[in-house]
């Protein structure tokens, strides 16, 4: 559940309130005081789960 709340606070944080993604997992690691996980391992969780999640489709190109 954790790692929900996380994702859903990157989103937020970023797109509502145009915050930065390592200023709002920082406070995120202060509200909780997680003192076991890095920074660099709630970025890295995101942006893997963003991947998978938001899939973009590659443009198919023809040629004229």
């Amino acid at each position: 559940m954790m790692w929900a709340e996380v994702h859903d606070l990157l989103d937020t944080m970023k797109h509502r309130e145009g915050i930065d993604y390592k200023d709002a997992v920082h406070l995120f690691i202060c509200k909780y005081r997680i003192e076991s996980l890095t920074e660099d391992a709630f970025l890295k969780n995101y942006y893997r789960w963003r991947g998978t999640v938001r899939r973009r489709e590659k443009r198919k190109y023809s040629r004229k």
